[in-house]
């Protein structure tokens, strides 16, 4: 086996490989990918054929992504996955990374079984997908009555309860919910940030971490990148993301959340079409190098 960058002609040479997935994005990213630096594309090459691929994206200086990974069905089961990501967290360190990341298919138990070999931590899980507005096949209105309040209030509140219950801190960068990197809350805007308050005095009791802009099909969508609140004041504050989601005429909802927001899940699944509404659900897997 060798594994190497990819380089001048190498698109043509993987078309076999990539042929075997079908509706494949790979081939649409893949001039953008393999211009990256540093990372880009990597080839593993088994008897002179391309035999797997993966993308190195570097989403700060020390932080690393594993984008895309392929392998050959036909060649599964013979260790080359495991030997390729050896290679990629290698060449991660080699270019500077302290931690690296990947998403993986959360019924996956192939990769599972990987990252745990290879030292990976399971840092949570991912929905991806668009969730169903419409509220009055909900019989409701707007959700339960609950008063809005500003960013820096929601801001101070995510980040005293992120902190101080010791949640990783893993989210998705603005605008991709594919691509992660470390929460740093003083990188974070408060008009990217709403809070829903209740009780005497208006104290907040809830707040999300939001991005407005086109999803992966250019539909305007908000996404959800993180989202906490006090026993009882969940539902209120996913219904006050409904809302924005309304208010700005945005035509879905995408939540890109860690395991610990389970709770919109479940609530997720009480909507028309809730089961089948979240296209996607992924485990997210890091390991500090």
């Amino acid at each position: 086996m060798l594994f190497r960058r990819a380089g001048p002609g190498d698109r043509e040479r993987a078309e076999p490989l990539l042929q075997k997935f079908e509706d494949d994005y790979i081939p649409l990213v893949w001039d953008e990918w393999a211009a990256l630096e540093p990372g880009g594309i990597y080839l593993a090459e088994v008897d002179g054929a391309v035999a797997g691929i993966v993308c190195i994206q570097f989403v700060r200086p020390e932080e690393a992504y594993l984008a895309g990974m392929r392998i050959d069905p036909d060649l599964q089961g013979r260790g080359l996955g495991t030997e390729f990501a050896r290679f990629q967290v290698e060449e991660c360190r080699r270019l500077g990374a302290r931690v690296a990341r990947l998403l993986t298919a959360h019924d996956n138990v192939r990769v599972h079984r990987m990252m745990a070999t290879l030292g990976f931590g399971r840092v949570g899980g991912w929905l991806i997908g668009r969730a169903p507005l419409d509220w009055q096949a909900m019989g409701h209105s707007g959700g339960p009555p609950a008063r809005e309040s500003g960013g820096a209030a929601a801001l101070a509140y995510l980040a005293g309860r992120s902190q101080g219950a010791g949640l990783p801190g893993v989210v998705s960068v603005p605008g991709d919910p594919w691509l992660l990197r470390s929460l740093r809350w003083e990188e974070e805007k408060p008009e990217n940030c709403l809070a829903v308050a209740g009780g005497r005095g208006g104290v907040v009791t809830g707040a999300a971490l939001v991005e407005v802009g086109p999803d992966w099909e250019g539909r305007p969508t908000l996404t959800v990148r993180w989202a906490l609140a006090d026993p009882g004041a969940e539902e209120a504050l996913l219904w006050l993301l409904h809302g924005q989601a309304l208010r700005r005429q945005v035509t879905g909802v995408v939540y890109s959340l860690p395991a610990e927001m389970q709770w919109v899940e479940d609530w997720a699944k009480g909507l028309p079409g809730g089961e089948g509404g979240w296209s996607e659900r992924f485990a997210a897997y890091e390991i500090w190098l």
